[in-house]
């Protein structure tokens, strides 16, 4: 918790502050959160003034800066601030320490740089040459240390220059035929000397004494130039050094020779890489095949010669020859005259022949006596033949078949079984028995049929049943669901009609849902005599009266206050140790973190342990709340630590939380980050103590509006200066490593 007046500012992290209520700040500590929070509050009648006191001592003839004021002389002194509208009254009071007198050291020595250079001496940057003194306080020793520096500027200037070039070059109005390096004086515009370096490198051109060769055919490429030509010729080409190389060409174009040959052929050839399977132009290339070496071309002047086909019509009542085929049945025959037409190719015929049958014909007679069918007496069921010579359309036979068939009178019988009597023709048909029907010419061939029926007459049945079941009934096909009389009728063994009557029950059974409150630790499910200790869905089945199920689900949340063991963290070198508040947060059924329960109630207790194990009724309790920390910021003296937390059932933590952290050892006071001092002076150096050395820190400031003003990696020290503060104003020093982050704030008036 925190107080401040109206009007006033708090920095709680990067957060400026003021209005009060309730704040977090949450920092990122090796991986994990660590969440701080500020309950601020606003005073409701502040006093006109707030004084505050100090002391502070100087040697003699320092100055102390007190305000805008520079002091040094022994005495109080007031500092008024207006805040708000009231008055901070700081009040100091001054001493001067009884020292032995100062005594300075002196240190002489000379520097030179070249005009137009400069030089760092102290905080200042010289440029003119003249005696320059410096005075630096010394730490832990009375008198200053006096730096005295004798400064030199040469008026002297240099250049250097540097010349690639072919046979001869012109600098500075001299003509130069020969590489090396050549000094040049000149007068600078400051009067001075201005000293030029010249470094001359000459190349030469060629002159090839060798002529060179190329050859190639129809066209020779020689250093980006074609030729189509043979011929002497002369270039120019640039040599290794740049300069010009002149050389002599002897080219020979050699030339690509071409041939033509003429085919013609009945049908496709090959010629060389080429299938030739029509006319046309085909092209073969002899790569380097002429006496010169260079391609010879030949190119194909190819015919393709077709057959010539002709067709002949015959038709003929029996098989016959022509040419090689004997035509014995309908169809085309093909015959080929080898060479024979105008091209010398094939003349081929086919012949479309078609082979003529005799008819046939069939027809069907049926008496019930013989009868006389040209020449044949038909007296008993058969096939009869007669031809028709040379009768048909084509000039061939044509047959015909009699399907002869001696009729004769037909007898049936029938069978019948009826549930009542009925007429049949002329018979009435009471009772079982054989009843005789004739019908006179009645068969289909026109002689008489006669039917005998057996008779049976049948009689009908009934039936009840009776059932009674749960929810559904299946019967005869169908699912009733619902309680009453049913009626199927279905056949007997005797064929006529079988009715049955079903009475039917239907009891229903029962599904019910229940969903009580979350409870915490257990919830006994009275119906079942069961206590249940996990949320979850159970079912349980009981039986009705009429024996049908009764489904009842419950569905219950169980919330657990138990925490097992709580983790410890540390901060600042065991300056704090604190218990791991997420775990008691994560807890189900809390609709609120720890932090906003009242810390002041005692549901965390802190103690260090006396004997071997932990025993709140006999160890030191030292400490209420979240984090057990020393009033003076020290170390937490060397020990074994615990706490026990027991928070009751709220509405923020429904079923509350009881649980003990693990134990802490704390080895000794451990060095941690600081900074000292943390209340500056304008002009005040900073240091920061304690960091780390096996590993790297970055230090980072930030302005009190979270601008990053400065960012610096340390390694390998036990601290690091922050040099005064170019502005006056409120700053923070944030400190971040692979295993801490850490924020430490300071005020510069």
């Amino acid at each position: 918790e925190a107080t401040i007046e109206p009007g006033q500012t708090y920095l709680f992290g990067c957060q400026q502050l003021t209005a009060a209520g309730e704040y977090k700040d949450t920092l990122h500590l090796a991986g994990k959160d660590s969440i701080t929070v500020l309950t601020l509050k606003v005073e409701s009648a502040a006093p006109t003034e707030v004084k505050v006191g100090y002391e502070a001592t100087i040697e003699p003839g320092q100055t102390y800066l007190f305000g805008c004021q520079q002091l040094t002389a022994a005495g109080e002194y007031k500092d008024t601030l207006h805040l708000a509208g009231k008055d901070s009254i700081t009040v100091l009071t001054l001493s001067i320490a009884a020292v032995p007198q100062p005594v300075d050291t002196a240190v002489a020595y000379t520097a030179t740089i070249k005009q137009g250079q400069k030089y760092l001496f102290g905080c200042r940057i010289l440029e003119a040459a003249g005696p320059y003194t410096n005075t630096l306080p010394r730490t832990g020793v009375l008198g200053d240390s006096i730096i005295q520096l004798t400064l030199n500027v040469l008026n002297e200037t240099y250049f250097d220059t540097t010349i690639v070039e072919c046979d001869s070059v012109e600098w500075l109005g001299k003509k130069y035929y020969t590489g090396g390096e050549y000094i040049d004086t000149l007068v600078n515009v400051a009067g001075g000397d201005s000293i030029v370096t010249l470094h001359l490198t000459l190349n030469q051109a060629t002159v090839a004494s060798v002529p060179e060769s190329y050859s190639d055919c129809d066209v020779v490429t020689v250093y980006g130039k074609v030729y189509t030509t043979s011929g002497i010729y002369t270039d120019t080409i640039a040599n290794v050094a740049g300069c010009d190389s002149i050389i002599t060409l002897n080219v020979t174009v050699l030339e690509t020779t071409y041939g033509d040959t003429i085919a013609a052929e009945c049908s496709a050839i090959t010629w060389y890489e080429h299938t030739c399977a029509a006319s046309g132009d085909y092209v073969h290339t002899f790569v380097g095949g002429n006496a010169a070496g260079c391609d010879s071309i030949v190119t194909l002047h190819f015919t393709l010669l077709t057959p010539t086909y002709g067709d002949t019509v015959a038709a003929e009542c029996s098989a016959f020859t022509w040419y090689e085929h004997t035509c014995a049945a309908s169809g085309d025959y093909v015959h080929t005259f080898v060479g024979g037409n105008a091209a010398g190719c094939d003349s081929i015929v086919t012949l479309h022949f078609t082979l003529l049958t005799p008819t046939y014909g069939d027809t069907v007679a049926a008496e019930c006596s013989a009868f006389t069918w040209y020449e044949h007496t038909c007296a008993a069921s058969g096939d009869y033949v007669h031809t028709f010579v040379g009768g048909n359309a084509a000039g061939c036979d044509s047959i015909v078949t009699l399907h002869f068939t001696l009729l004769t009178p037909t007898y049936g019988d029938t069978v019948a079984a009826e549930c009542s009597a009925f007429t049949w023709y002329e018979h009435t048909c009471a009772a079982s028995g054989d009843y005789v029907h004739t019908f006179v010419g009645g068969n289909a061939a026109g002689c008489d049929s006669i039917v005998t029926l057996h008779f049976t007459l049948l009689t009908a049945s009934t039936y009840e049943e009776t059932e009674e079941t749960c929810d559904s009934y299946e019967w005869n096909g169908q699912t009733y669901t619902a309680s009453g009389d049913y009626t199927f009728t279905t056949t007997n063994a005797a064929g006529c009609d079988s009715v049955v009557t079903l009475h039917l029950t239907i009891n229903k059974s029962v599904a019910v849902t229940e969903t009580p409150d979350p409870v915490c630790y257990s919830y006994y499910w009275s119906e079942v005599d069961t206590t249940i200790v996990n949320t979850g869905s159970y079912t349980h089945v009981f039986q009705t009266i009429h024996g049908c199920d009764s489904t009842v689900t419950l569905n219950v949340t169980i919330n657990s206050p138990y925490v097992d063991t709580l983790e410890v963290r540390s901060y600042y070198g065991d300056r704090i140790i604190m218990i791991n508040r997420h775990q008691i947060n994560s807890i189900p059924g809390w609709t609120a973190a720890l932090d906003s329960i009242d810390t002041g109630a005692g549901y965390v207790k802190w103690y260090k342990m006396s004997g071997a194990t932990p025993d709140p009724e006999t160890d030191e309790q030292v400490a209420t709340g979240y984090y057990y920390t020393l009033p003076t910021g020290d170390p937490i003296p060397a020990g074994r630590y615990y706490a026990t937390v027991e928070i009751p059932a709220s509405d923020a933590a429904m079923c509350g939380a009881l649980g003990t952290t693990e134990i802490y050892t704390v080895a000794g006071a451990v060095p941690a980050p600081a900074l000292i001092p943390t209340l500056a002076r304008p002009g005040e150096d900073i240091r920061v103590i304690n960091l780390d050395p096996e590993v790297e820190t970055e230090i980072r400031i930030y302005s009190a509006e979270g601008m990053l003003i400065e960012k610096t990696a340390v390694s390998g020290e036990p601290y690091y200066i922050i040099h005064a503060a170019a502005e006056t104003g409120f700053y923070l020093v944030e400190l971040v490593s692979d295993s801490m982050k850490s924020t430490l704030r300071y005020i510069v008036k």
